[in-house]
């Protein structure tokens, strides 16, 4: 609420919640209208103490066997693929603005580097939008069919890759829709725009925003949002936990005492005011670095692409289903920019089981007055892993900005990041 009240909703009432003293157990974002499992105290004011809070828990594969059935069916659906092949690979690029002069040379160069090592992906996504000047869309027929006839011929000059590659697109936030800007699911772009590249390419695909592949028995799906931003701007965890942590240090001020004295004679102090201080910077750090699997872990135990209230990114109610996340994909693709280059391309596997027992580690360490740790598994790391052991999630990068793309093997299911420089 507007006065800073938060409270728990369902289909028995509403009871107003204090988390001013909550434990946040679950990695990830928490905003209005999510489901949470919170356990606590009703106080005799009315208001509920909660005490912890997490996510439901995930379901898996393993523990779930109409997700296995669902799984298996989608498998064996028209337009999945029964194989894939040894040196099968998905060229992933998000934020691919065809207006941009500079974005199309990198473009242009990465079909160079791929048909000069022979190297040819067999489906390049690119993920807009695909035209990053709003004021260009007043002729937008004419600016879509501009950029797709340059794209088209840039293609064409590759002709290994014009021959065997497949091309998905996927609309991004900006580019033009019939449901406006913000309203997801995101339709294909009109083929009134697309008709020149669709009539020049020979294996070409629009897709919606979400979009879903199934290939080999894997659900692939490919979301393009600035997602991460969004759930940090509306998370409540952090100003609970900031404030709390805050107020300790005001409580817990100690003495100064002497440590050491330095060679000019004066004394250095330490008070545990300021080792508080540290300690709060350095758990906002390592909640920037660990964001994308924040993003990863909110979206996929809510099961939900977008988990946000609903003034912020509203839905089409008829159509929510395509936002969905159940069952859980084999492969999750978040088109996500991120104003940090070095935050701008993340790959790890996120396993349920290794969550659901650091969380549990997490709780005993809080309780001991250790910090919580937060633990990434990179695609080196995740070498040798099976397919079985989690979800493995990919974010592109900005591929306009820093040129950062992905590489993804279907067949192990592991992506190496890449960039390319003009």
């Amino acid at each position: 609420h507007e006065d800073g009240r938060v409270y728990l909703e369902d289909l028995s009432g509403t009871v107003e919640v204090d988390l001013n003293h909550c434990l946040f157990h679950s990695k990830g974002f928490y905003t209005e209208n999510m489901i949470v499992l919170v356990e606590g105290r009703m106080q005799t004011s009315g208001t509920f103490q909660a005490s912890a809070i997490c996510f439901p828990p995930l379901d898996t594969l393993e523990s779930d066997d109409t997700q296995l059935e669902l799984r298996q069916r989608n498998a064996l659906a028209p337009g999945s693929s029964p194989a894939t092949k040894e040196n099968e690979s998905f060229a992933l690029m998000s934020e691919v603005h065809l207006d941009n002069p500079e974005c199309m040379s990198k473009l242009s160069k990465v079909f160079e580097r791929f048909e000069s090592s022979k190297f040819i992906p067999t489906l390049f996504v690119l993920m807009g939008p695909f035209v990053s000047d709003s004021s260009s869309l007043v002729d937008a027929h004419k600016t879509y069919t501009k950029c797709f006839k340059e794209l088209a011929n840039t293609i064409k000059k590759h002709t290994t890759i014009h021959q065997s590659s497949c091309f998905l697109f996927v609309p991004g936030p900006g580019d033009l829709s019939p449901l406006g800007e913000s309203l997801l699911p995101q339709p294909r772009l009109h083929s009134y725009l697309t008709q020149v590249l669709e009539d020049e390419l020979k294996y070409c695909i629009f897709g919606s925003n979400p979009c879903r592949i199934r290939h080999a028995g894997q659900e692939i799906v490919i979301f393009r949002d600035d997602l991460q931003n969004k759930l940090r701007r509306h998370d409540l965890s952090h100003v609970f936990q900031e404030a709390a942590a805050e107020d300790k240090n005001e409580e817990e001020v100690a003495p100064m005492n002497v440590d050491s004295i330095n060679d000019d004679g004066n004394q250095v102090v330490e008070s545990k005011a300021s080792e508080d201080a540290e300690d709060l910077g350095r758990a906002r750090r390592e909640r920037a670095l660990s964001s994308f699997e924040r993003t990863c872990s909110t979206v996929l135990h809510q099961s939900h692409l977008v988990p946000l209230p609903s003034f912020s990114h509203p839905v089409m109610w008829d159509y929510d289903q395509a936002m969905w996340l159940h069952p859980v994909p084999s492969v999750l693709v978040l088109g996500d920019r991120s104003h940090s280059s070095s935050l701008s391309q993340q790959v790890f596997v996120w396993n349920h089981e290794k969550a659901a027992a650091e969380e549990e580690k997490d709780k005993k360490e809080t309780a001991q007055g250790a910090a919580a740790k937060t633990t990434t598994t990179t695609a080196l790391e995740a070498e040798g892993k099976k397919e079985s052991e989690g979800v493995s999630c990919l974010c592109p990068g900005d591929f306009a900005t820093h040129g950062n793309f992905l590489v993804f093997t279907p067949k192990t299911r592991l992506a190496q990041p890449a960039t390319i420089e003009v």
